[in-house]
């Protein structure tokens, strides 16, 4: 629940950034306006030899002022006849409604369409109408949960038992699994389709790739370690040992437990972007589109000893498991937002609130390999389709399609290194709010006493949860 509060918070913190610079463009735009029609000395007083009020037989009113007193042309028209060669002449500036076409005339603006002030400026025909951007991610993962996967014992001789006091949680649980960077990139492109940049089209694909973490547990020689579980046979809890010092009965070597995560992600997006207002270099879009994205995540745990302790096992044997859950989503949908960016000289400010809505299509796997190896002269290898925490009961792949959602929240800050070249820095976020992982797969019960035949657990599960990816993007972005 406090993962949805943040992300709800960020959500309307990135809502109030884009209408405070709204806010802050319109009162621009106002003041810019208000200048252009700030009375005159004179204005609204009558002339000499105005009209008295004579009217025709229409009511019209006639202007009955001898003709020297009549209006000058030089009030209502430029004068046709042309300048004296060392005389310049400055066009008034044209607002709103009119503007300058590539050949310098003053012609109605393109954007006619798009809401009040929003071509206050000279049209932009032909100018930088194309740009792309390109970048590296430095983002990192929220939460992937698990339950307990390795434990250990503060004492010799003492079993790694959750519930034990002595008992420390080396992975899983609270310590939490795949939790390093996960590098990536960025690249797009988009154009604008009218002369005043008021309605574009672009196209940007990214991932992240490279959290393939992998943590290796040994066994010190005295204090026993395993994987913990809850036995169904007994009703207690129990652990599976790898490694454990029996005394004068032998010791398990070299006992080593593996656990390895990996996640990727790889994404698409097409949006069509419509200027809601548009003052010179600052200006929000509204935009909307389609976005694509297939996320990726598995969870492998790895144990393998020799067992060195008289048992029914022959000395020497090497036993080892391999348990491995993965979860694949893939997520088609529609995607709305708002995009706004504030420019002050040289340094451009953009944030983007986006949110996506459509189908994730969900597959699991879970798979499992029990191996003994024992001495040549003992006899065969031995290997079974299960593992660990991997049983009949629980193995198998599955797949169905639920609704999700992915917000997304973007801040940029860009420095203009030249006219048509951008240096940009930022910080994203993403939240998916249904997916499946390969940690929520994992049932920590096992039915030990009938392994060999139907157990009765641990319980195959197809579980879904959230996930947040955010980071730093470092890239830019060259106009043309």
């Amino acid at each position: 629940m406090n993962k949805k509060h943040l992300i709800l918070s960020m959500a309307l913190a990135g809502a109030c950034f884009q209408t405070g610079s709204l806010f802050a463009q319109q009162a621009d735009s106002r003041s810019y306006l208000r200048s252009t029609s700030v009375a005159r000395i004179g204005d609204g007083a009558s002339r000499i030899g105005d009209s008295d009020g004579a009217s025709d037989a229409l009511g019209t009113s006639q202007d009955v002022r001898p003709t020297e007193f009549r209006t000058n042309l030089v009030d209502t028209a430029l004068p046709s006849d042309p300048l004296p060669p060392d005389s310049t002449y400055t066009r008034p500036v044209s607002y709103a409604s009119e503007s300058y076409g590539s050949d310098g005339s003053c012609a109605p603006c393109e954007s006619s369409s798009c809401i009040s002030m929003a071509c206050p400026s000279p049209c932009v025909e032909g100018s930088n109408s194309w740009w792309a951007e390109g970048g590296a991610l430095l983002w990192w993962s929220g939460e992937r949960r698990t339950p307990p996967l390795v434990t250990r014992h503060a004492n010799a001789g003492g079993l790694p038992v959750l519930g034990d006091p002595d008992t420390q949680v080396l992975a899983g649980g609270e310590e939490k699994v795949g939790a390093g960077l996960l590098p990536g990139f960025y690249a797009g492109f988009g154009t604008w389709l009218d002369s005043s940049q008021c309605t574009g089209v672009s196209a940007r694909a990214f991932g992240l790739f490279g959290d393939s973490s992998s943590e290796t547990y040994r066994f010190d020689g005295v204090r026993s370690q395993g994987v913990p579980f809850f036995d169904t046979s007994l009703g207690a809890q129990n652990a599976y040992l790898v490694g454990f010092n029996a005394g004068g009965l032998g010791v398990n070597t070299p006992g080593t437990i593996t656990v390895s995560s990996d996640l990727d992600l790889i994404g698409a997006e097409a949006l069509l972007r419509r200027a809601i207002f548009k003052n010179g270099s600052n200006r929000m879009d509204f935009v909307g589109g389609y976005l694509f994205a297939k996320l990726d995540d598995s969870l492998i745990l790895n144990t393998q000893y020799t067992d060195g302790i008289t048992n029914a096992v022959a000395n020497g044997t090497v036993i080892s498991t391999l348990d491995q859950f993965s979860g694949s989503n893939t997520f088609h949908g529609g995607q709305l937002g708002l995009l706004s960016e504030v420019a002050t000289g040289k340094w451009k400010i953009s944030s983007g609130a986006k949110f996506g809505l459509g189908n994730m299509h969900q597959s699991k796997a879970v798979s499992g390999i029990y191996t003994e190896v024992p001495p040549a002269v003992v006899g065969p290898t031995f290997q079974e389709p299960r593992g660990l925490l991997v049983q009949s009961s629980n193995r198998g792949a599955a797949e169905r399609n639920v609704f999700a959602f992915i917000p997304q929240i973007d801040l940029k800050l860009g420095y203009q290194v030249q006219s048509n070249l951008r240096f940009d820095v930022g910080y994203s976020l993403m939240y998916f709010s249904n997916v499946v992982l390969g940690g929520n797969q994992i049932d920590s019960n096992i039915d030990i006493a009938n392994i060999f035949a139907n157990p009765a657990a641990p319980t195959s599960r197809f579980e879904s949860d959230s996930l947040i990816l955010h980071g730093i993007n470092l890239g830019g972005t060259f106009t043309f």
